[in-house]
């Protein structure tokens, strides 16, 4: 089994939009980009690929969209006619529709891949992509699913020695510098290794072509570091036996980095300690999955302190220098007094937002949580 073969079938699953393959003039700026990390079609050794995008509306409106194709190298990459023109999908889906996009690997004589982005002028949508392996005679032999991720400077995945790893760098003028580490079951090292990724630059790769002394039994996982929040990445499995191998879904976890803690003060803005000022710290964040970090909060406040378990939700649309993270309370005993500042509740009474170190936004202020 070649590395290209392995490499080839990388994917992923993103949030996007669309339906209906159709060609109509769309607006000038879209609502939404997303990523798709990776794509291939074409015939690969005893067989071949197609990846079939599945999109499903969530909006009660029209959706209109584009998908647009790159080659590894960021230039458009052309569809078969059956589907557009040029490098473009453009579509419309009805009100909580559904329609599937496919590149059918019978389409071409080459084995093509590259990335794609979605691009949503009106509506809103789901969906990610399914990749298919088939053998020569058309027979389906296995397919892939691979869960919606975003950008992020981390990346987290299971591996074995196999693994194929597909990385895309949304930044259209800088390179992108990765770290990609790997570790044994037991977390110890078994790797490091360091590449560049060009401006709008699609790479894929297995694991046991990039180190190349690792072991066939290899069981770990492995962590991709980028230089910018500008990575999109995606890691899949791969199992080889003899000529034959078989590829499968790992659980994926991409995210933006938060320093190890933060803190800031708080003043009550109602109730019977109104002006009352307090402290608020929050440490021992960690990642839960791409959206999610849990993280311990701390408040002293009138002489006493307040410590709370807290899990957040990080903005997927926040600017890469700006993530917004916002802490949201687990506890239901109410011991926790004032946890308005982290809290995020739609009827929550605001002030000004409270910025910690110039990064984290807490866009609720404090307010009393009456019993």
């Amino acid at each position: 089994m070649t590395n290209r073969l392995h490499a080839a079938f990388l994917a992923c699953l993103v949030s996007i939009l669309g339906g209906v393959p159709r060609l109509t003039a769309q607006p000038t700026q879209p609502i939404q980009v997303s990523t798709f990390t990776h794509y291939t079609y074409g015939p690969s050794g005893n067989g071949f690929w197609s990846t079939d995008f599945s999109i499903v509306s969530t909006s009660t409106e029209d959706v209109a969209a584009e998908l647009d194709f790159f080659d590894s190298t960021g230039k458009p990459q052309d569809v078969p006619p059956s589907l557009g023109t040029g490098n473009k999908v453009v579509f419309t889906i009805p009100p909580l529709g559904t329609q599937e996009i496919e590149l059918n690997g019978q389409d071409s004589s080459t084995l093509e891949d590259g990335f794609a982005q979605l691009q949503i002028f009106q509506g809103t949508a789901t969906g990610g992509e399914i990749f298919t392996f088939d053998s020569a005679d058309g027979a389906p032999l296995f397919s892939v699913p691979v869960e919606l991720s975003g950008p992020g400077d981390t990346f987290i995945s299971q591996a074995t020695a196999g693994t194929g790893l597909a990385l895309v760098n949304l930044d259209t003028t800088n390179a992108l510098g990765v770290e990609v580490d790997i570790n044994n079951a037991d977390g110890s090292s078994a790797g490091s290794a360091t590449l560049s990724v060009g401006p709008f630059n699609h790479a894929s790769l297995n694991l046991n072509t990039l180190f190349t002394d690792i072991e066939p039994t290899f069981q770990g996982s492995v962590f991709v570091h980028a230089s910018a929040p500008t990575l999109q990445a995606l890691a899949i499995g791969v199992q080889t036996s003899g000529s034959s191998f078989e590829a499968f879904a790992y659980p994926n976890v991409i995210f933006s980095s938060l320093a190890a803690s933060f803190s800031g003060t708080f003043s009550v803005i109602n109730g019977p300690d109104l002006g009352a000022t307090g402290t608020l710290t929050i440490s021992n964040i960690a990642p839960i999955n791409t959206n999610t970090f849990s993280a311990t909060v701390t408040s002293v406040f009138q002489g006493k302190t307040y410590t709370d378990n807290a899990v957040n939700f990080q903005s997927s649309i926040a600017p890469p220098d700006l993530p917004v993270v916002d802490f949201v309370d687990c506890r239901t005993d109410l011991l926790f007094p004032y946890v308005g500042g982290y809290n995020l509740r739609p009827n929550a009474k605001t002030t000004s937002p409270l910025r910690l170190d110039g990064v984290v936004s807490l866009r609720e202020s404090f307010v009393r949580i009456e019993p």
